[in-house]
């Protein structure tokens, strides 16, 4: 079934994701609605195209680690962070 690849660059220090970009995986199959192998004349106006309309779960790679200072959560939040080892939403969270 189609999908999406989600990318993401992870902090090594508190775990935070942050969004990267996405690419779209073409399952190649005729009866998913998304699919490049779907025809453009599946169904009739008296039966309509009963093809897939969904996606599958998406795919999550993380494509990059980064430290402490490159952790968008930190940036947004409290820059710099309140202690050396998390970033601020870390921080607050072990409270």
């Amino acid at each position: 079934m189609c999908h999406r690849k989600l990318f993401f660059t992870r902090s090594t220090t508190c775990g935070h994701l942050t969004f990267t970009g996405e690419e779209y995986i073409d399952c190649g199959e005729s009866d998913c609605t998304f699919s490049t192998a779907h025809p453009a004349n599946c169904g009739s106006p008296s039966h309509p195209c009963a093809c897939r309309r969904y996606y599958q779960q998406p795919e999550r790679q993380v494509t990059r680690e980064v430290g402490l200072f490159s952790c968008r959560q930190a940036r947004l939040t409290n820059f710099p962070p309140q202690s050396a080892d998390k970033c601020a939403p870390c921080n607050a969270e072990s409270r």
